[in-house]
């Protein structure tokens, strides 16, 4: 039950960093927070508590979205199942930059899926795509991962004791 109530605080304060990012830099500023603590979970605990986390950022980000509801649920889900696919084939636990490849891929992913069922209901160009949303946000996303990852591990093993 602690780690459920760890999982929920956890994605609403990386929800709310993600929503004051937003509003001081916009677009150009703003890493995945709410990606970065699926990938930590499921780094973690396993996939059962990813998938936790992942709908509740989901939940947390089609809240305030214009997109149609579950598209972001979706995406975290299919990057929850990126991670654990990842980590069971090729990731060996004490390697950092594997670490930072599963963030970089997972971002890609959920970016990717996004960018595919966005373009379902509305008209976006490839290349304001890769210019706008895509590359600040995987470039911002790695830098971030590694201090949010450490931060995390440190309120975990609070957590267990």
């Amino acid at each position: 039950m602690r780690k459920i109530i760890f999982i929920i605080l956890i994605t609403y304060l990386a929800f709310l960093s993600e929503f004051i990012l937003f509003n001081v830099f916009g677009f150009w500023l703003k890493p995945d927070l709410l990606l970065l603590a699926v990938v930590f979970v499921n780094l973690t605990w396993g996939v059962r508590y990813s998938l936790v986390t992942a709908i509740a950022a989901g939940l947390w980000k089609d809240s305030l979205t214009i997109n149609a509801f579950g598209l972001n649920i979706f995406a975290f889900l299919a990057c929850a199942y990126l991670t654990t696919f990842i980590k069971r084939y090729l990731f060996h636990m004490g390697y950092g930059s594997l670490r930072i490849f599963i963030v970089i891929m997972a971002i890609l992913l959920y970016d990717f899926v996004l960018f595919l069922l966005d373009v379902l209901f509305v008209d976006i160009s490839m290349n304001s795509f890769l210019t706008h949303v895509l590359i600040p946000e995987v470039i911002l996303t790695a830098i971030v991962a590694e201090p949010m990852f450490e931060i995390l591990r440190k309120c975990v093993l609070r957590l267990s004791v």
